[in-house]
């Protein structure tokens, strides 16, 4: 299933878009809402999307307006999680990360480097990626019968 993942990364990435822009993170509600996700703003520069019980966060930041695809993983953290798992798994993937924030709390994180633009293709299938991304982190979670 990670091979599956990261073939998908580098066909998204080399895929050619129609029309570059820069995105703002309303312009990505507006795209996901449009895709049927549920999607509220979150604080400046940040808009949050319900998947299921998950909460994506997606937002731009820095010079270049890079997005950030975030999701906080309940239930899990540094008291049932190890650093060597993380670390394993972050090796596995070549492509995201998955870290402990400052409050111990697990966090899965991708950013797509938006220099130049983005289409808003590659923002839905960032988004879907990044789902991806989590559901492969929970599913070795669930393997190792971690949480």
């Amino acid at each position: 299933m990670i091979r599956t993942l990261i073939a998908t990364v580098a066909l998204l990435i080399a895929a050619p878009g129609a029309a570059w822009a820069e995105m703002s993170a309303v312009r990505i509600g507006e795209i996901l809402e449009d895709s049927g996700y549920a999607v509220s703003e979150f604080g400046s520069g940040m808009v949050a999307v319900t998947v299921g019980d998950q909460i994506v966060l997606v937002g731009t930041e820095g010079p270049d307006a890079d997005i950030s695809y975030i999701a906080y993983i309940a239930g899990l953290t540094d008291e049932n999680v190890s650093l060597e798992f993380l670390n394993e798994f972050n090796n596995s993937i070549k492509f995201g990360r998955v870290y402990f924030d400052d409050d111990g709390d697990v966090v899965v994180q991708y950013d797509r480097n938006s220099a130049g633009g983005v289409t808003e293709e590659n923002v839905l299938d960032d988004f879907e990626l990044f789902l991806d991304l989590v559901s492969v982190f929970l599913s070795e979670v669930a393997d190792r019968d971690i949480a």
